[in-house]
């Protein structure tokens, strides 16, 4: 026989949810899922990244930048994102006292002739850009160090080996390889002195005496009159230390000039 109390639980179910039950006396389940506002994700027994629109831990694609920020005070963004033009950003912006440094790189079609990775900096809004084409070039904005050498911009080198920049040694070495005086200089490398010279002449025999004696022999002497007259002018007796020069053909004064090769 049913009792008060009896109709007082019954009723009670009818209000309250029981424990045992786990949900299963539910008058509508379809309607209670659906008041959920969990849609399908009620009945599963787990989910998966594409259930809740996450990027799996087993990789996947990103339509869109990926930015993160850090709690680092030196550190502020980290972004990357491929970009409609087929080019890809990678940034890396540090905060400094005033001003924010920001490291950018990507990848670049120059014109259809070939791909280039850049690297950017930008400090101050003083922007450099560097290249690695594939191509097999190099662009650098500035100088380009190995230890402690390193290759200009102008196209200079510096280097230890060098004992300071390239073009400062090839000069010495141009100079420590010739040695010079008034009306001469000789070649160390090869030890050949090259000397000339200028003299008033006229008709007659005198004596030239070359600026430096050549240590062994004369390999060639060459004389010249300053004149459009028909003078001839030869030499004779030369020697380590000088000639002979014999005018023939004019009466008048004459620019005389000369050189002589030898060692």
């Amino acid at each position: 026989m049913a009792t008060e109390n009896d109709s007082t639980v019954n009723a009670l179910y009818k209000i309250f949810l029981r424990v045992n039950e786990n949900l299963a006396d539910l008058e509508d389940v379809d309607t209670a899922k659906k008041n959920l506002g969990l849609g399908d994700l009620a009945t599963k027994d787990s989910l998966t990244a594409s259930d809740v629109g996450a990027y799996p831990i087993t990789g996947g694609t990103l339509n869109g930048p990926v930015v993160a920020n850090t709690t680092d005070p030196g550190l502020q963004k980290v972004a990357a994102a491929w970009n409609t033009d087929a080019s890809a950003n990678i940034i890396f912006r540090a905060q400094g006292a005033d001003t924010a440094y920001t490291v950018t790189s990507d990848l670049y079609l120059n014109n259809g002739n070939y791909w280039a990775y850049r690297i950017y900096t930008n400090g101050n809004d003083n922007v450099k850009v560097w290249e690695f084409r594939t191509n097999g070039d190099f662009h650098s904005p500035g100088r380009v160090y190995m230890e402690d050498a390193y290759i200009s911009t102008d196209g200079n080198i510096y280097g230890s080996v060098w004992d300071g920049h390239l073009n400062n040694w090839v000069v010495s070495q141009i100079r420590e390889s010739a040695s010079s005086g008034s009306g001469w200089v000789k070649d160390e490398r090869t030890g050949m002195i090259s000397q000339a010279g200028r003299i008033s002449a006229s008709s007659g025999n005198m004596h030239v005496t070359f600026p430096v004696a050549f240590s062994s022999e004369v390999l060639a002497i060459v004389l010249t009159v300053g004149t459009t007259n028909n003078i001839n002018a030869t030499y004779y007796n030369d020697n380590t230390s000088g000639f002979d020069v014999s005018l023939n053909g004019g009466v008048e004064h004459y620019s005389l000039s000369w050189f002589a090769l030898g060692k």
